[in-house]
């Protein structure tokens, strides 16, 4: 069984082997018998995974954007549809998740057939995370630093 230790100090890893680690705990997460609040702990482990990595593009080269689209509707669902404000943390669990599918390197292996797809799942994490201008502006300004 996968867990959050597995994602823990891959500083030595390639980056194939950080994406095969992350691959195996986005699987876990995404397994029917995986506990909610395990799931969610190994969703958050696999973003930040990605998000503290050198290369993270080197990174999700390597996953398969099927999987990023999983966690995606998770992150929706644990947000919720009935436009309450979602705990903080799991909106920014989200956003994060956001933030790797908009990368070039996941967006430029999306099958043609499943780009409507892509969009329904994006637009729901926007929406269940209340993601406004504000925080993605912030986002940005915190990936891009000086260059805004």
């Amino acid at each position: 069984m996968t867990s959050v230790a597995d994602l823990q100090d891959l500083t030595q890893l390639s980056a194939d082997q950080v994406a095969a680690r992350v691959s195996a705990v986005l699987e876990e997460a995404a397994r029917p018998g995986t506990p909610t609040e395990e799931a969610e702990r190994l969703d958050r482990a696999a973003v930040t995974a990605v998000g503290q990595a050198p290369h993270p593009e080197s990174v999700l080269e390597h996953v398969d954007p099927g999987q990023i689209q999983e966690l995606l509707a998770r992150c929706s669902a644990r947000c919720g549809t009935d436009g309450a404000l979602p705990d903080r943390e799991l909106r920014l669990l989200t956003w994060d998740a956001l933030d790797l599918a908009r990368r070039p390197v996941v967006v430029q292996r999306i099958e043609r057939g499943a780009v409507d797809d892509w969009t329904q799942t994006i637009l729901a994490a926007v929406e269940a995370s209340h993601l406004t201008v504000g925080p993605l502006f912030r986002q940005r300004a915190k990936f891009y630093g000086p260059k805004i």
